[in-house]
């Protein structure tokens, strides 16, 4: 089971954010999945990605961060789960 940990960029969202370590078989190296979880969804829990960084990568700044999040209208989507529940 891949490890599921609250990810280190998670102050710099307004939502928590949740990362699981992928890899490959017999790869060397490793990709970081950034995602948040919106457990009450009217369908169940609705997982949003927010991003895929390689290993190696730097944390995610701040700056980046707020371009994600204004990008990707995900401050939006999970505010329009809340809205429905």
């Amino acid at each position: 089971m891949p490890y599921r940990a609250i990810a280190r960029e998670n102050a710099r969202f307004p939502f928590e954010v949740r990362q699981v370590l992928y890899r490959r078989k017999g790869s060397s190296y490793a990709h970081r999945v950034l995602y948040t979880i919106k457990e009450n969804s009217p369908q169940g829990a609705a997982v949003f990605v927010i991003h895929l960084r390689h290993g190696s990568r730097d944390d995610m700044g701040a700056t980046e961060a707020r371009i994600i999040v204004q990008q990707s209208d995900l401050r939006s989507e999970i505010d329009d789960v809340e809205e429905t529940v």
